[in-house]
């Protein structure tokens, strides 16, 4: 499925016209439009917004590809993957958790802020490695 094909279809599952649609997720019409017609990457915001409601509604396999744990539809929200090869790994599930903690409409509030605690240790740990390898760099 193509992320236009996907895009409509959760459209039509919500069962909204284009217009409720943008107004739904924050966006023109003739975005609206164009996201269901074109193949092009959507912004961060976008694939965010598709993949909560997806999950809100029980589409599984559209969250997945609104998540882009398929073909990689924006390249900047695999930013944690993309930087695996940069940085410490740590730091990418960190991130991811705190992604999750942040858009993930099934999580508790306890378990959210359990995610949300664990990630920042991580992030916080993970920025003394930075900062150390950085000095490190700046030595040489």
């Amino acid at each position: 499925m193509t992320l236009p094909e996907a895009v409509k279809r959760l459209r039509q599952h919500l069962n909204l016209k284009q217009i409720e649609f943008a107004q739904h997720l924050g966006i023109s019409l003739p975005s609206a439009w164009r996201y269901e017609n074109e193949a092009r990457s959507l912004p961060v915001a976008v694939l965010l917004k598709l993949h909560s409601l997806a999950v809100e509604h029980g589409e599984e396999d559209l969250a997945e590809l609104f998540a882009c744990s398929g073909d990689p539809i924006d390249p900047r929200f695999k930013f944690a993957e993309m930087a695996l090869p940069h940085i410490d790994e740590d730091l990418a599930l960190a991130l991811m958790d705190l992604m999750k903690s942040v858009f993930d409409p099934t999580l508790e509030p306890a378990q959210r802020k359990d995610l949300v605690g664990e990630a920042v240790l991580k992030l916080m740990k993970c920025r003394e490695f930075i900062q150390t390898t950085n000095a490190q760099i700046a030595e040489v």
